[in-house]
């Protein structure tokens, strides 16, 4: 079990201004739970501790780059992922979409650095950029 009593989930979409989700005081993930944070407008229902409506937020925000970052009740970085994405033409496609990580991401839940575009460990994610 993970205890995240004020932990904050943190968003930044390019360079506007961050956003962050605080964990009530008392909240406790426990061993193989997730739990999804809904902003206000995504349709979500609260329903703790697996789903969580984020009741003054109404978007997470949307961009070409953003970063989402687990912060502990300490102000420690516990986990971080940063997604670019980039649209360009092909030969073949009108448009073509591609997000990439510019590093490896520490995942919490399994301790283990996975790209953030496809989840793979580093030797694994031989399509990413």
């Amino acid at each position: 079990d993970q205890n995240l009593g004020n932990w904050q989930v943190k968003r930044q979409v390019g360079s506007a201004p961050p956003i962050a989700f605080k964990f009530p005081a008392k909240f406790t993930l426990k061993a193989g739970q997730r739990v999804t944070i809904w902003s206000s407008t995504a349709g979500g229902t609260n329903n703790p501790p697996s789903d969580i409506v984020w009741k003054t937020q109404t978007t997470w925000g949307t961009g070409d780059q953003f970063q989402t970052t687990l912060i502990n009740a300490n102000g420690e970085e516990m986990a971080m992922r940063k997604v670019t994405r980039t649209q360009f033409d092909d030969d073949d496609e009108d448009m073509v979409a591609h997000s990439t990580c510019a590093d490896g991401e520490y995942n919490l839940r399994s301790r283990t650095v996975v790209c953030g575009s496809c989840g793979q460990s580093p030797d694994k994610s031989t399509n990413c950029s």
